[in-house]
């Protein structure tokens, strides 16, 4: 249903805390541009008091399913534990649903390669900006390569992220063998991870 659920036992049971009219907006400056249409990636705002929404679970709004992006950090696969994103509060819509799975994209960065950019000095520090920066300003990730797979396992009740090729490939090879990627590149082709994901959901 729609609405927002504070806690993953909220969306577990399907029992919203607030119906509260919300929309979505992005971040250009300091305005606050309230955005047209289903975007991919937002920020979502309170209606009335114009306040952001902060520190819940997931979002239903229109019929379209969005977590935000701290909760999926806090509630990832324990092997997920290296990746971050500059804006927590921003939630992504879940692009693919099935039984199994609830697939979604993300800007995320590995904290660890964040770290060393930052530590290369003023040039290292716009890298690591840009690295785990989601262009909100539109409502859609353009990053540089840093967009990520990862799905909501609906049996397990955790997220998996694709940090990878080859742990993308770790995932996928015992669902569908046919679905494996040949790593040529540090991540996978996200086209062919969707087709996958359509595959098994």
């Amino acid at each position: 249903p729609n609405g927002i659920y504070y806690t993953k036992e909220d969306f577990l049971n399907k029992n919203p805390n607030s119906t509260e009219i919300i929309v979505p907006k992005g971040l250009i400056g300091f305005e606050k541009p309230e955005l047209n249409g289903i975007p991919d990636v937002c920020f979502f705002y309170s209606k009335n008091s114009d306040k952001k929404i902060k520190k819940v679970f997931a979002i239903a709004y229109e019929g379209h399913l969005y977590f935000q992006i701290q909760a999926i950090l806090n509630n990832r696969n324990k092997t997920d534990r290296a990746q971050t994103n500059d804006f927590p509060n921003s939630f992504s819509r879940v692009l693919i649903a099935g039984e199994n799975y609830y697939y979604l994209e993300s800007d995320l960065v590995n904290l660890w390669v964040q770290g060393v950019a930052y530590n290369m000095g003023a040039t290292g520090t716009f890298i690591a900006q840009d690295l785990s920066s989601a262009n909100v300003k539109l409502g859609r990730t353009q990053n540089f390569g840093s967009k990520k797979g990862i799905v909501w396992d609906i049996k397990n009740k955790e997220f998996n992220i694709f940090k990878n090729c080859n742990d993308y490939n770790d995932f996928i090879k015992n669902l569908y063998p046919d679905g494996i990627q040949e790593c040529d590149k540090h991540q996978p082709d996200i086209l062919k991870v969707r087709e996958a994901i359509e595959k098994i959901k």
